[in-house]
């Protein structure tokens, strides 16, 4: 029934939960299940320096931080400040998501696994992506770490259930 199946994922606890459908409708139907995370335009140092990763950034990462903050020269800190993070820190934690969400879907019997990992608007990346690989099937948590611009827009599971072509199952 299923060929293709792409499962988004952005680290949330919902996506976990949508990795792990994923996976075990990939095994059920012997599909290709395809990781998709995508990385807001915007992604924050706070972000990358606050949150729960930022003890396993590699040195490089810590490296490219430090003097982005040197550069800075502490205006970083101050209220309201909008720092955007390195690219080399961007795309490691996007590469720890997309692990997570590999090593679950692998735990529910998915196999033939392939991973895309970009940044730009989520709801149309995923909905690109899905067209580009014909999926028959897209899995999605009902709702992620969001930010206040979802709130008012449209969560991205919202744009993508509009949006997509084929069939969507939102996993709460």
């Amino acid at each position: 029934m299923f060929e293709t199946i792409l499962v988004t994922t952005d680290g949330s606890e919902n996506a976990a939960r949508a990795a792990a459908v994923a996976g075990n409708l990939a095994a059920t139907y012997d599909a290709l299940l395809v990781i998709v995370h995508v990385a807001p335009l915007f992604v924050g140092l706070n972000e990358i320096t606050e949150g729960p990763q930022a003890r396993h950034l590699p040195e490089k990462v810590r490296g490219d931080i430090e003097a982005l903050q040197t550069q800075m020269g502490g205006w970083e800190q101050t209220p309201f400040a909008q720092v955007p993070a390195p690219p080399s820190a961007v795309a490691f934690l996007s590469g720890v998501i997309v692990d997570e969400a590999e090593d679950i879907a692998r735990k529910q019997g998915a196999k033939n696994i392939e991973r895309m990992v970009s940044q730009g608007d989520p709801a149309a990346e995923i909905v690109a992506e899905a067209t580009r690989r014909k999926a028959g099937l897209i899995v999605l948590g009902s709702h992620g770490h969001g930010n206040l611009k979802n709130l008012v827009m449209g969560s991205v599971s919202h744009k993508v259930l509009q949006l997509a072509d084929c069939s969507c199952v939102v996993v709460k």
